[in-house]
């Protein structure tokens, strides 16, 4: 079953699990790369290479 009510429909999503509207998990997923800048923190490399 989709529910895209509680993405879409604030007032009906009032009622749901969460009380409101909640973002869709691609937007989510969307955002993590940004986060992980100020999750993890890399040091001490001075050349990385990308070719085996």
């Amino acid at each position: 079953m989709i529910i895209r009510w509680i993405h879409l429909d604030a007032e009906r999503a009032k009622e749901g699990p969460f009380g409101r509207t909640i973002a869709h998990g691609c937007l989510s997923l969307s955002s993590l790369p940004s986060f992980m800048f100020e999750m993890v923190e890399v040091g001490g490399i001075a050349m990385a290479s990308t070719t085996a």
